[in-house]
């Protein structure tokens, strides 16, 4: 168990986003092994600039 974060059950959701740089391990050191199932799309790019990409994409669709 990794202390201090947050558990989600993502792996029981019909689909996640995960914005990451890279599949490194993190500072942990522990390989997340939610990155490879079948329900999650990797999004590389820094999570702050990615979610504003994201966010201004969602936008001009409406």
């Amino acid at each position: 168990m990794v202390y201090g974060n947050a558990i989600l059950d993502a792996d029981k959701v019909k689909s996640v986003t995960v914005v990451k740089r890279s599949l490194a391990a993190g500072f942990s050191g522990i390989i997340n092994p939610l990155f490879e199932a079948p329900n999650v799309m990797m999004y590389y790019e820094d999570a702050g600039s990615g979610v504003e990409k994201i966010d201004k994409e969602l936008k001009e669709l409406q």
